[in-house]
């Protein structure tokens, strides 16, 4: 089966030559560098994935291993779960991480990388007010676990 991005429960934003993908379903942000973003954005269901590698490797002028960059990223991006699980083995056919590691070192600029952090609930990442001291959730101002305080 051809991969397909997930579009519920999720807010996109480009920024810059990124994409910055807020779920709201897991509360967390992922940044997608350029090459992330373009095989997510092309994972559209109609692609498979040697298509995607040959888009990949119009995109970004890239030669070999476009296959295994292109594979990494589904399956970083599954492990997310921006891609909707299809049953479909992501694993690299007949490859280790080690050795994809080895061969993609001459490609290190195009390796697609995904940054992902928490994001606080509203009421965790309130401001404490103009001229308030802000301090962490349970904290006491001028206690040593409040240092702006």
């Amino acid at each position: 089966m051809n991969p397909v991005a997930r579009k519920q429960s999720l807010l996109v934003q480009q920024v810059g030559p990124e994409l910055v993908v807020l779920d709201q379903k897991s509360n967390r942000a992922h940044r997608l560098n350029p090459t992330a973003a373009f095989i997510w954005r092309n994972c559209d269901g109609t692609h498979s994935i040697a298509t995607l590698s040959r888009l990949f490797q119009q995109e970004f002028g890239t030669e070999d291993p476009r296959e295994e960059i292109t594979r990494l990223a589904l399956e970083e991006l599954r492990s997310l779960e921006l891609i909707e699980s299809n049953g479909e083995d992501s694993k690299h056919k007949g490859i280790t991480r080690r050795e994809l590691g080895v061969r993609l070192a001459m490609a290190a600029a195009a390796l697609p990388l995904i940054v992902s952090i928490a994001v606080p609930a509203p009421s965790q990442a309130a401001s404490a007010g103009p001229g308030q001291p802000f301090c962490p959730p349970g904290t006491v101002p001028g206690s040593n676990a409040c240092p702006n305080g």
